[in-house]
């Protein structure tokens, strides 16, 4: 029988390389872009957490991808959305890494 959770249930703990959670931050930051879902609160709230920890030309990746993205005239997604995209970009701009 299938053990049910909930919400209360602490989830598991994976360690994952840095090289694989950098991979894990490029896609899920190159699919959520201009999606409208619930993946962008999430790519973002990880690349916050991940990106002081890598290289810096991950990071201008990242920065890159974004910028890229808006300069070709595509939409960010919602208003939301893109609020979370230029917050973002303006914070890996401002805080290069350690």
């Amino acid at each position: 029988m299938e053990k049910k959770t909930d919400e209360n249930t602490p989830s598991p703990t994976v360690t994952i390389s840095l090289k694989d959670a950098y991979l894990f931050l490029v896609s899920a930051v190159s699919y959520s872009l201009g999606r409208r879902t619930y993946l962008v609160r999430w790519a973002c709230d990880q690349v916050h957490a991940i990106a002081p920890k890598l290289e810096p030309a991950q990071r201008e990746i990242l920065i890159r991808d974004i910028e890229e993205h808006g300069e070709s005239g595509l939409s960010y997604g919602t208003s939301g959305d893109k609020r979370e995209w230029l917050s973002l970009l303006e914070w890996l701009k401002s805080n290069p890494a350690a």
